[in-house]
Formats: C-alpha cells, sequence, structure tokens
C-alpha cells in the first residue's frame, strides 16, 4: 500500500534526525527551528487562553526545555504573566536550552533556577495554567530520583496542565517498566508534527489528555523516508482510494456478497450486517441465516435474498457453492457449535473466496490455529480486544498488543482490524494505520456487525483488501461522528449507523455526473 497520502507517526528515535534534516534543507540552525516550533505552540496556546491566565512553565536541561524557555519569552511578549523555572538537578543544559536562558534576560519573566530538588521549595501558584516542557521525545529512560519527585509534586496541584510535545515522562512509544506516578498527567498536549504512538493507546488517556497537531514545518521527505510503519489515516488517501461509481455498473459488477451470520434466536448480527453491505455497494446480497430470522431480515433487508441454514441445529453447517461469491462474511452471532466449527472450517479449506472473519469465526480459529495459514493473502479478521487475545495470548501492556498485531498479521498473511477507539488496522508486510473516525456512541453490542457488513460490500464490489480496510473503517466511524452531532453519544445504536452508512458515503465519494444531452 502506498503510504504517501497517511501522516507518518514518527518513533521519537527519529525526530531529531528530521529536525536535522530540515535545518540543512532550509539553511536555519535548530535554535531557530526551536523558536519556530515556539511560535507555532505559542499561536494555539492564545487561541485558547486569554491573556488573562497567569501561566507557568516548567522547564528541563535539554531541547524540550529549551522549547519551554522560548514558550516563556513568547508568551511574556504577549502581555501574559509568566512566571518560568527550570530545573536541572545536575544535568547539563544542551547548547540550544542555554541561548533561550539567555533570551530571558531583560524581559519582565520572573524566572527561578532549581539546581537540586527540596520538598517544598517548589510550589505552583494556585491560579496559574502550567505548562510542562520538562521532557520530550529525547527522554531515554524513565524519570528517577529528583524529577521523579517533582513530577509527583506537580501532579498533585489542581492546577490545568498543557504538555509540550508529550507529557514528560511519557516515553513516545514504549513505556515497559515506567512508573507511571512520575509522568505528568497533562489536561492538554500540544504536539509538534505528528502524534506520538503512545498517544493512541488507552492506557495513556490520562496523561496525554486531549491532544493537538501543531505544523511546524518538517521536510516532508524526511518524514516520509523516516524509519517506522505506523501511519494515521487522513482525508486526503480517502478520496483518493474511494472507487469511481462507474455509469454502465450493474448488479453483477458491483459484486455477489454472502453473509453467514446468527443461530437459533439470535439473528440480530445477521440484519445489521446484512443492512451495511447493501448500504455499501453490494451488487447481490446473500444472507445465511437461521429461519427465526427469515421474517426480520425479509421486513428490515427486503434486498437480500435469504439463504435458511440447514439441518436440525438452527446455526450454520455448510454453505454450498462458496466460490460463486466475491466475498464471504462469517462469524456474527454464529455461535460454536460443532456443526459450526465444521463448516467454517470446510469453508477456508474447500474456497478460494476472499473472506471477512469476525466474532464466533475468530473464537473458532483460535482453537483451530493451523485453518490460520490458508487464509493466506484473502482474508480480513476484525476481532475486538477479548477475541484478539484468544488469538495470540495476554500481553502486559499495548505496545506489546501492537507488536502481536503486527507479528500476527505478518505470520498468517493477513490483514487485522482491532477494534478501539483509534482502531489499528495491520496489514501483512508490517504496516499500521491507526483510524481517528467514531467515538464511544460506537461502544455498544451489533457495532462490529455493522462494521463486518461494509466491509463485506466493499469487497465484494472488487475493493482490495487492504484498502477495504481502511475505507470500511473509516466510513463505519464516520457514520458514528455525523449521528452524535444530533443524537449525542448515549443516544446513536448500531441500527442508525447501518441505517445512516450514506451520509458518510456522500462525504467519501468523488461527484458523479451523468453526462445529459
Amino acid at each position: 500500500m502506498n503510504t504517501r497520502r497517511f501522516i507518518k507517526i514518527l518513533p521519537g528515535a527519529e525526530v531529531g534526525r528530521v529536525d536535522k534534516i530540515t535545518c540543512e534543507k532550509e539553511g536555519i540552525s535548530s535554535l531557530d527551528l526551536m523558536e519556530r516550533a515556539a511560535e507555532v505552540w505559542c499561536d494555539h496556546f492564545t487561541g485558547r487562553y486569554g491573556s488573562d491566565n497567569p501561566v507557568l512553565v516548567l522547564c528541563g536541561p535539554g531541547n524540550n526545555g529549551g522549547d519551554g524557555l522560548a514558550i516563556a519569552r513568547i508568551l511574556n511578549s504577549k502581555g501574559y504573566s509568566v512566571d518560568c523555572a527550570l530545573f536541572t538537578y545536575g544535568h547539563t543544559q544542551s547548547e540550544d536550552n542555554i541561548a533561550n536562558c539567555d533570551r530571558l534576560a531583560g524581559t519582565s519573566v520572573r524566572f527561578k533556577k532549581y539546581n537540586e530538588y527540596v520538598q517544598g521549595a517548589f510550589q505552583v501558584p494556585y491560579d496559574a495554567v502550567v505548562i510542562d516542557a520538562l521532557f520530550g521525545v529525547g527522554l531515554k529512560s524513565p524519570v528517577e530520583s529528583s524529577f521523579a519527585e517533582l513530577i509527583m509534586d506537580v501532579n498533585e496541584c489542581n492546577n490545568r496542565i498543557i504538555s509540550v510535545d508529550i507529557p514528560s515522562g511519557l516515553m513516545p512509544e514504549n513505556n515497559a517498566g515506567v512508573d507511571r506516578r512520575c509522568i505528568i498527567m497533562a489536561d492538554e498536549t500540544y504536539t509538534f508534527q505528528a502524534p506520538k504512538l503512545a498517544f493512541l493507546f488507552g492506557e495513556n488517556v490520562n496523561y496525554v489528555g486531549y491532544w493537538h497537531i501543531l505544523n511546524i514545518g518538517l521536510d516532508k521527505i524526511a518524514i516520509n523516508e523516516a524509519a517506522g510503519n505506523w501511519f494515521g489515516i487522513t482525508e486526503s488517501y480517502i478520496r483518493y482510494a474511494m472507487p469511481n461509481v462507474r455509469l454502465f455498473a450493474h448488479k453483477g459488477v458491483n459484486g455477489r456478497a454472502a453473509l453467514i451470520a446468527g443461530r437459533g434466536n439470535m439473528v440480530g448480527a445477521a440484519i445489521l450486517a446484512s443492512m451495511a453491505a447493501v448500504r455499501s455497494g453490494v451488487g447481490l446480497m446473500n444472507t445465511y441465516l437461521p429461519e427465526t430470522g427469515l421474517n426480520a431480515l425479509l421486513s428490515r433487508v427486503p434486498e437480500a435474498i435469504p439463504k435458511i441454514f440447514g439441518g436440525t441445529e438452527n446455526c450454520f453447517s455448510d454453505i454450498t457453492e462458496p466460490d460463486q461469491y466475491n466475498a464471504i462474511a462469517v462469524g456474527p452471532g454464529m455461535g460454536t457449535r460443532q456443526s459450526s466449527i465444521d463448516g467454517l472450517g470446510q469453508l477456508i479449506k474447500n474456497s478460494a473466496c476472499k473472506l471477512i472473519i469476525d466474532a464466533d469465526a475468530i473464537n473458532i480459529l483460535s482453537e483451530n490455529r493451523d485453518w490460520l495459514r490458508l487464509l493466506n493473502g484473502r482474508a480480513i479478521m476484525t476481532p475486538h480486544i477479548r477475541e484478539f487475545e484468544r488469538l495470540v495470548g495476554s500481553w502486559s501492556d499495548d505496545y506489546e498488543r501492537l507488536t502481536k498485531l503486527t507479528a500476527f498479521a505478518s505470520e498468517y498473511g493477513v490483514c487485522v482490524i482491532l477494534k478501539d477507539a483509534y482502531t489499528t488496522i495491520a496489514l501483512p508486510d508490517g504496516t499500521c494505520l491507526f483510524n481517528n473516525t467514531g467515538n464511544p456512541g460506537l461502544a455498544k453490542g451489533g457495532s462490529g456487525d455493522v462494521l463486518t457488513g461494509v466491509l463485506l460490500g466493499l469487497i465484494s464490489s472488487r475493493v482490495p483488501l487492504d484498502v477495504a480496510a481502511v475505507l470500511g473503517v473509516y466510513a463505519h466511524g464516520l457514520t458514528a461522528d455525523i449521528l452524535i452531532s444530533q443524537y449525542g453519544l448515549r443516544g446513536i445504536s448500531p441500527f442508525m449507523v447501518a441505517e445512516n452508512l450514506g451520509l458518510a458515503w456522500k462525504k467519501m465519494e468523488k461527484n458523479f455526473v451523468k453526462p445529459k444531452w
């Protein structure tokens, strides 16, 4: 997949190299780039907080502290009442940090330097907005000793805290072994150029707070060529990747899909997924479901062709001629009876069809792992967190989970969509894509069934698996985002998302104008 239209999530180790290349290409010094970053940061801050808010800037000895010193000076020049504290605690200041210390001379910033930690010596004014610039992405090891005590003291205050680039003490990727008491608990983080990977993990939400990306003009080529396979999905990619509507399309061209879902009286998943597939472009929709769901399917999704499960158990056991379909989705509400286990095994072994594997089909595969190697290059799996744990085992933190996700997708040659606040799409080549549409209104049973249907509609109409994964996840989340503006987070349901997918497609599709005479 061409990743140039995505936003690159730079590893912390690459940031310094990209900064250096930017300075070389523009013919500026690192101090000039620091000044530019500080100005952009202050522009965003002043747009949110007026000069009636007193400010306390906490600076460390490195370049993040240099950013903070520049921010203190710039805010002071804009009329803010600024206190600035520099904490060295025996560490050597960086050159740019020293330069910005010198630039504070002659300003009205109330500046104080702390060379050693003394409990109670430093106090946070009760009414100040605290700007955290102690440590940035260059932090090499967990914060300890004096700085750890300082961070814990700061976290005890009730002030609003805004971090520069990254909350101090938080590693940009892997936080295994970090004492989380020694991470600044920011209310907001204004980060430079791109989000840090750690911002996308649920375990860090109480430290990062609400984060904003500030473009400081780092060299785009250097960013694209930097190491790392983590990317954020962008509107630019969506506009590029959306397939054109074909003027002479018909139901055969738009593909033939099959959904295998439901058991006994559990037929809601089949209805939701069928509805979503029909609203995502499928030409002919075939729904395999128990007889108990026939009337509901016909009343809710009359476009679907019902295929009633055979046998006496009222659940999936086989599908005839699977390769007549362009894509088959299997698993929502299906159950894990032995007949369904056998049926899934036969489907995987005896067909070459594109597959979307969800819910109980994933649970079955976790117990029949030798079937996974038969999926190479033709399947999307859509687990939620617990289903993924059944596939790969437990993990100690979210970074290890991402590592397991990447390894799993690569080992078995499948595309894996791990559903979360920032749903992650892991591709077989090691690329991980993070989606930023969607909201907690989707945290309801049935939302995953809708996503399965969206993917089925796209893949059956011959959209490549990796592209379908991106478009489907984005559209699913975008629909929920559109709905909450009218109904609120609590007021939306999976059925509403399935019913209103057209609102997202309308925003995503290229304009279609039929030639007329």
